[in-house]
């Protein structure tokens, strides 16, 4: 997770890429609260398999 200002004041920003075993990938960009909340739960667990996908995110 990263932060930035700019002008309309500080904030937080987390990036995330899901990955399936045919190389599909789905990028999904979260702000403050939603990076905050979403980056705790990923950094527990580096790689999800659901299925027969795979998700990993940076």
């Amino acid at each position: 997770m990263c932060t930035y200002t700019n002008a309309r004041g500080q904030g937080r920003v987390f990036n995330v890429e899901f990955t399936n075993e045919d190389g599909t990938k789905i990028q999904a960009t979260m702000f403050n609260e939603a990076a905050r909340k979403f980056c705790e739960k990923f950094q527990l667990r580096p790689c999800l398999q659901c299925g027969v996908n795979r998700r990993r995110w940076n």
